[in-house]
C-alpha cells in the first residue's frame, strides 16, 4: 500500500486527506479527529491505552471509547495484542485503513477502463529494464502486473511515467506505483522540482493537494 508507505516512511500528514474523504470514508467530524489524532500519535507503534490517549488530546474517556468503538465497527482500525515477557501491549493498526483511501483515490475520477495487452505489457517491462540496464526481478513483475491488472491508468500513461522517472533518475517500480497514483490524485502530470524529488516531499505535497 503506497499511502501507508508515505505514512510510515515520509511522515505524510493524511487529514486533509481523511477531510477530503470522510463522507467516502462513512466517518464524521468526531470520528474524523479522533481518528487523525490515533494516526499522529501512534505511528511508531507504541502501547495504546485510553487514558494516555485522553490526556494527549484533552478529551473525555467516553467521548474516545464512543468515537474509537464507531471506527472500530467501520472496519478503519483494530487493534493487535504484543505479549511480552513483561507486558502486554495493545496496538492500533490502521491497514484497513490505508486499504481504503488508496481503493478510493484509484478510483475516483477513473471512468476508463484501460486494458493492457500483452505486446503492450511486453513493451513496458523491455523499456524498463533497457532504462534499469537490469532484469526485472520476479517482485517487480508482480508489482507491474498489478498495475497492469487494475485497468486504471492507460499504456501512455505508464509510458509517460517512464520516461518521466527515468530522466529524474527516479525510476523503479515503486516509484512508478507512486507517480501512477500521484497522477490519479491531481488529475495530470505536474513538474517536480530536484531538491522536492529527494526529499521525497513532492509526494506529500501533492497528496495533500499542495502546488
Amino acid at each position: 500500500m503506497i499511502i501507508k508507505k508515505l505514512y510510515e516512511y515520509y511522515n505524510l500528514d493524511l487529514y486533509k486527506i481523511l477531510q477530503s474523504e470522510s463522507s467516502n470514508l462513512g466517518i464524521n467530524y468526531n470520528e474524523l479527529n479522533i481518528l487523525s489524532s490515533l494516526l499522529s500519535f501512534y505511528k511508531d507503534k507504541k502501547g495504546f491505552s485510553t487514558s494516555s490517549f485522553c490526556k494527549k488530546i484533552n478529551a473525555k474517556k467516553d467521548f474516545v471509547e464512543e468515537n474509537i468503538n464507531s471506527l472500530l465497527e467501520k472496519q478503519l482500525i483494530h487493534f493487535s495484542i504484543n505479549d511480552t515477557i513483561d507486558k502486554v501491549k495493545e496496538n492500533i493498526i490502521f491497514d484497513n485503513l490505508f486499504e481504503k483511501l488508496e481503493k478510493i483515490i484509484l478510483d475516483k475520477n477513473s471512468l476508463n477502463n484501460y486494458s493492457i495487452d500483452d505486446t503492450h505489457a511486453r513493451d513496458i517491462v523491455s523499456n524498463i529494464e533497457n532504462f534499469l540496464k537490469r532484469a526485472l526481478t520476479s517482485i517487480e513483475l508482480l508489482e507491474l502486473k498489478e498495475i497492469f491488472n487494475s485497468k486504471k491508468v492507460s499504456y501512455l500513461q505508464i509510458k509517460d511515467s517512464i520516461n518521466y522517472l527515468n530522466d529524474k533518475n527516479k525510476l523503479t517500480i515503486f516509484n512508478l506505483r507512486k507517480e501512477l497514483l500521484v497522477e490519479k490524485i491531481e488529475g495530470s502530470k505536474k513538474t517536480l522540482s530536484e531538491d522536492e524529488i529527494k526529499k521525497m516531499d513532492s509526494m506529500v505535497k501533492f497528496l495533500k493537494n499542495d502546488k
